[in-house]
This record gives structure tokens, C-alpha cells and sequence, in this order.
């Protein structure tokens, strides 16, 4: 079943894996492998963790796969480490998202709302 969310995030079949606390890589990119959408729960993650993790993720799978952001807290440091990683899909929850804390000058360019 192809939906508009498979063509807008290059995905097969309409499932996105929940970013529950300590989903890792292998989780995500089994998702991914399988033609959904892995998510990778790294909100709390300090900027070490994140680029091993999404690298990890990245050896793991050749395709889309997304990072979770609670914007309830600070997220600039990790919004620029997906940025520069170049996260296929950087998903943000628990507010209106064009409210995000970001102070990055507008540079990101994606549709993440």
C-alpha cells in the first residue's frame, strides 16, 4: 500500500516504528530494512551518542530513518547533529513544531512539520 507519508519520506509501506526510550540501531534499521520507517529515540542522547547511533544506524540499513526530538526541552545541539549527520527524517514532538526552540537561522531546508 503506497500512501503520500511512503512518497514524502521514500519509504514502502506506511508503518513508522515508534521511538520508545531505548530503541537503538538495530531495532530502526530492521524497520527500515523492511520497508518502514525506523526511529531512533534520541532526545536525551548528548552529541557523542547521537552520531554513533545514527552512524550505527546508517551502516545498518541504506534506507530512511528518522530521529525523534522532544521539543519540551533545549534541542538546538541535537537538531544540529542531525543536520550535519544529514538524518533522512528529524521528527519533533510534544509542541507545534514551527515553535521549536531553534536558533540555527532557518538553515535546515527539510520538511519536518
Amino acid at each position: 500500500m503506497k500512501t503520500t507519508l511512503c512518497t514524502r519520506v521514500g519509504i514502502e509501506v506506511p508503518i513508522i516504528q515508534a521511538p520508545m526510550g531505548s530503541v537503538g540501531p538495530a531495532l530502526a534499521s530492521a524497520v527500515s530494512n523492511a520497508g518502514g520507517l525506523g526511529m531512533l529515540a534520541l532526545w536525551r542522547a548528548d552529541a557523542e551518542t547521537m552520531r554513533k547511533q545514527i552512524r550505527e544506524t546508517r551502516a545498518l540499513t541504506s534506507k530512511p530513518f528518522g530521529v525523534n526530538l522532544n521539543v519540551e526541552f533545549p534541542q538546538n545541539e541535537r537538531l544540529e547533529v542531525c543536520l550535519a549527520e544529514k538524518v533522512p527524517v528529524i521528527h519533533f514532538f510534544w509542541h507545534d513544531c514551527y515553535f521549536a526552540p531553534y536558533s540555527g537561522g532557518g538553515r535546515c531546508g527539510r520538511r519536518h512539520c
